[in-house]
């Protein structure tokens, strides 16, 4: 009986420590929401256009470049925003009709209003942009989870699907591959703000304290020169991950399983630029042979001394190389 009071004792004083501990990072650390308003003049764009999507938040996107050219949307990857894509839109909307979107519980679209994050209720914000814009065709270009969802959309709509590229994208869980990572890759932990969003008892006070440090770190630790972020480019994620219900958003995302089952690589018919960061340290190189073997009709571009993040670290190549794909198809 004695030895079980001191078990009690103990575990009330970690609980007593751990909410003292909450409460001094919270006094120090809290960082608020920052307003739609507010972000949506920073980071809107000129002309900043919302789609109605049932079931969901409404989906803010951009529609730029030539109206009536063939269509591509620009997906971006896990707690980013369409900014990321700034250079790409440029350069491919000189002769394409350029999409960008912000998944739900990203950017300036919002929270999931039921907090739904799995692979149909985010493919269908793609589906109520191009409702609103009068599209049944159109290329997917998605990086990272952006990749993951682009790819699974491609092959379960493949009327839909002119071309597909995939930037470092998510691969199919629990992928078969025989292939091995280069032995010069020098393998480094996931970027700190990924780690401790699974983290159950710091998921609480992840949604009220986001340190500027902590994004930083993890955005340099996703590239493979960390002196390439600049100053601006850390502002942008760290203000726009604090837009309303993101971070509540972020915690959600990274605790949800995913029910629907994935469908077969080998079913995508659209032809498939596979894009990667030869030093991608999140999605190794592995991950593009698989997609380049068990898609049909790919060509795989692998950039020397980039990370997980070409489109921010080569963009104006990484640009170029799409848009000459794009362009064939």
């Amino acid at each position: 009986m004695r030895a079980f009071r001191r078990l009690i004792a103990i575990l009330l004083g970690g609980l007593a420590a751990l909410l003292l501990l909450s409460a001094v990072l919270i006094a120090i650390y809290w960082t608020p929401d920052i307003p739609y308003a507010t972000l949506e003049a920073r980071y809107g764009g000129p002309s900043p256009r919302y789609a109605e999507n049932p079931n969901g938040p409404r989906i803010y996107f951009r529609d730029e470049g030539i109206a009536d050219a063939p269509a591509v949307f620009l997906l971006h990857g896990s707690n980013d925003s369409h900014n990321v894509w700034d250079t790409w839109a440029e350069t491919l909307g000189r002769d394409l009709r350029v999409i960008r979107l912000d998944w739900p519980g990203h950017g300036l679209t919002g929270p999931h209003p039921k907090h739904d994050y799995g692979v149909a209720a985010m493919n269908a914000s793609i589906d109520a942009v191009a409702a609103a814009l009068g599209l049944e065709r159109f290329a997917l270009v998605g990086h990272s989870m952006g990749g993951g969802l682009a790819w699974r959309y491609a092959a379960r709509n493949p009327d839909r699907v002119t071309a597909l590229l995939l930037v470092d994208a998510t691969g199919p869980r629990n992928p078969e591959t025989s292939s091995e990572e280069p032995k010069s890759v020098k393998k480094r932990k996931p970027p700190l703000g990924f780690r401790i969003a699974t983290l159950p008892v710091i998921q609480w006070i992840a949604t009220k304290v986001t340190p500027r440090g902590l994004i930083g770190s993890s955005l340099r630790s996703s590239v493979a020169d960390p002196e390439m972020i600049t100053d601006q480019q850390v502002d942008r994620y760290w203000e726009l991950l604090r837009a309303p219900g993101n971070r509540i958003a972020t915690v959600k995302k990274f605790t949800q399983i995913e029910e629907q089952p994935d469908p077969d690589l080998g079913t995508i018919s659209a032809p498939t630029l596979i894009m990667w960061g030869a030093d991608d340290q999140l999605i190794p190189p592995r991950v593009a042979e698989l997609f380049d073997e068990k898609i049909k009709n790919t060509k795989l571009i692998i950039y020397e001394d980039i990370g997980h993040i070409p489109q921010l670290e080569t963009p104006e190549q990484s640009a170029r190389d799409a848009a000459q794909f794009l362009m064939r198809q």
